[in-house]
């Protein structure tokens, strides 16, 4: 990964803009979920590592438990995928399944694989996100060596029997931890291919593994409540403009009624 420090998510850049088009401002009353997209449109910058981490344990953690007859999580395709919920939880855009055989059913080790490679990509774009082409975010070596795992995940079938199969271990194994030892003895980078590695991975960069799923679930939680507050605030803003702007109008196309008076 290219380097760049000329502009980070941690600055807390405060340039933020609301939509130009009405018809992209949707219903701000109670809305169940805010794509990660509209997150970054709204505040015009990347996410931060945290809430990248945040995403990936929320998004993997909600992969791991039995998905209802309506569908199938898809394959990520950007930040759009990926939804944020009021309650903290994060899940992906589901498509409708043909074959209502297998409804509820595990994902097989291939396509999940597949989920967590382009879940990857999409992180990291979302982490790159409004930077100029010829730059790239400096990543810490904890995300910058997940992400570059979780993508690296089709090039091979290794860790894919360590898949979750309704295990409930939030925690980081021994075993595990040996073996993360011995890859950077050995400068090898193996694939992550399952939502389970991701979790523990994601739980063992914490002083205590254990608090992952409150933490993570406050931060998405957090990142959720505060973009809807910054949505909000901007409509407002922009409704303010628009009204100041017809009354502008309104006085230069009849001076001589006043800005307080009315067009008879």
């Amino acid at each position: 990964m290219a380097r760049s420090t000329n502009r980070s998510a941690e600055d807390g850049d405060p340039r933020v803009t609301a939509p130009t088009d009405r018809a992209e401002v949707r219903d701000l009353a109670e809305p169940r979920e805010l794509s990660l997209e509209e997150v970054l449109k709204s505040y015009e910058q990347p996410i931060n590592e945290e809430q990248a981490w945040a995403v990936c344990y929320q998004c993997c953690s909600g992969l791991r438990v039995p998905r209802p007859p309506s569908g199938r999580p898809g394959r990520v395709k950007d930040p759009s995928s990926i939804l944020l919920h009021r309650d903290g939880t994060v899940s992906l855009k589901e498509e409708p399944q043909p074959d209502d055989d297998n409804e509820g059913a595990p994902l097989p080790p291939i396509a999940e694989r597949q989920l967590v490679q382009s879940l990857g990509v999409a992180i990291y774009r979302a982490l790159d996100w409004g930077l100029d082409d010829n730059e790239e975010r400096e990543l810490g070596p904890q995300l910058e060596r997940l992400i570059e795992r979780m993508a690296g995940g089709d090039q091979g079938g290794e860790g894919v029997s360590s898949a979750g199969s309704g295990a409930t271990d939030e925690g980081y194994s021994g075993q595990e931890e040996e073996e993360e030892e011995e890859e950077e003895k050995e400068g090898a980078i193996r694939p992550v291919c399952s939502f389970r590695q991701v979790v523990v991975l994601c739980a063992s960069r914490l002083a205590n593994p254990s608090l992952a799923p409150e933490h993570y679930q406050a931060v998405c939680r957090a990142l959720f409540v505060e973009t809807l507050e910054l949505q909000t605030f901007l409509v407002k803003i922009r409704d303010a403009k628009e009204v100041r702007h017809g009354a502008v109008v309104s006085e230069r196309l009849f001076p001589e009624q006043g800005p307080n008076q009315t067009r008879r």
